[in-house]
């Protein structure tokens, strides 16, 4: 008998049930896997979108879409600044 009342028996049969632990750790972890990858599919998606419209906008309107990103590089440069 332990100290604390745990024999190594007690350990070894408790331990067998540390596999069912086991098992939904990984399906958690697995399923947290899926969801990444679904996240990094996304902003793939959004990536390529934001591309084709910014090439699509420099074809109709060239002087609109340098005045927005000297506009959107001026904002960024005073925040940074702060």
């Amino acid at each position: 008998m332990s100290t604390f009342g745990f024999t190594a028996h007690d350990w070894r049969t408790k331990g067998s049930s540390h596999g069912g632990t086991c098992a939904n750790v990984r399906s958690v972890v697995s399923d947290a896997q899926d969801k990444g990858r679904e996240a990094v599919e996304a902003v793939s998606e959004v990536r390529d979108n934001v591309a084709v419209a910014i090439d699509k906008s420099l074809k109709k309107r060239p002087y609109t879409t340098l005045a927005l990103t000297l506009a959107f590089g001026f904002l960024v440069g005073a925040i940074w600044a702060r």
